[in-house]
């Protein structure tokens, strides 16, 4: 007999061929799918707890023009440690002896790793948004022209752009990472920002004006609420750390007698802004709009 203990294409037989590996791996896919901040950071697995990042302080080195047969000079780079610690966050689901009588424990298994997905989900943007609105460039920041919402004269666009430019103007980026900027903004703002407006004289949503026209990708998140952030998706922006090792147990059953099975599910993760620098908590490679709504 197989049953499905989440979505199509996640099975697993009555043997209980592996079935707390099963059960994690479904959490945690699940949950990096509705993770939000993922669309503006580079996510990296580690086999570590502590990361210590050795950067340049320079972010590029230009090749020397020589003369056929010489050889040039050696680069001399200076160095600077960016540290960070994975935190952990565990996840304990219960299935009692009567929940499995009563042939239950199916569904109860496909509804609790849903919800946890959620919960885990959120937890990961909670951090993330935490991180990143810490890490932001208070030089780069941009005041919205009026909040962004149907009874204003707020100039979205001109808004975005003001935040493009100074994201320039305050970094080292290439013209090819122009195209990582991301937006998020607050969920509330999402129906406003679908509706159709006459923009440039074509009938289309805000949004899809921005993006098919700044080039900027627009993500709404409920962990905003009055401010947007716009920041280049790069690892020499935020990296979000994820534990991938075998020296901590990540997926574990346990049996209580007279009650039931248990599934415990760690993760350690942790999102690190990397600062301009050294010693530093901000970049210029992320900023905030501020006052996109009331």
């Amino acid at each position: 007999m197989v049953m499905s203990y989440f979505s199509d294409g996640w099975t697993t037989s009555t043997g209980d061929i592996a079935k707390k590996d099963v059960m994690r791996e479904v959490l945690y896919t699940e949950a990096d799918t509705m993770m939000n901040a993922q669309e503006g950071l580079v996510v990296r697995p580690t086999p570590v707890l502590d990361i210590r990042m050795l950067l340049p302080t320079s972010t590029r080195i230009d090749p020397t023009q020589i003369s056929e047969g010489a050889l040039a000079p050696q680069s001399t780079l200076e160095f600077r440690n960016v540290d960070t610690s994975l935190e952990k966050y565990q996840t304990r689901l219960p299935i009692t002896y009567e929940v499995k009588a009563r042939q239950l424990g199916n569904e109860q298994i496909r509804g609790m790793l849903k919800a946890s997905a959620r919960g885990l989900a959120y937890s990961k943007d909670t951090e993330a948004f935490t991180e990143i609105a810490a890490g932001t460039s208070s030089s780069g920041a941009v005041t919205a022209t009026d909040a962004w919402d149907e009874t204003s004269a707020a100039d979205i666009p001109d808004d975005i752009a003001t935040g493009v430019q100074n994201i320039v103007d305050g970094t080292n980026i290439t013209e090819s990472e122009i195209k990582d900027i991301v937006c998020f903004y607050p969920m509330k703002l999402k129906g406003f920002l679908l509706k159709n407006g006459d923009l440039g004289q074509m009938d289309m949503s805000i949004q899809s004006w921005i993006e098919n026209n700044v080039g900027i990708k627009m993500y709404p998140t409920r962990q905003l609420s009055k401010t947007a952030i716009m920041m280049v998706k790069s690892e020499e922006t935020a990296i979000h750390w994820v534990y991938n090792g075998t020296d901590v147990p990540t997926a574990e059953e346990t049996n209580t007698a007279g009650v039931g099975d248990e599934y415990i599910f760690t993760q350690y993760y942790k999102t690190k802004v990397i600062p301009d620098t050294d010693g530093g908590t901000t970049t210029g490679r992320i900023i905030t709009i501020s006052g996109v709504d009331d």
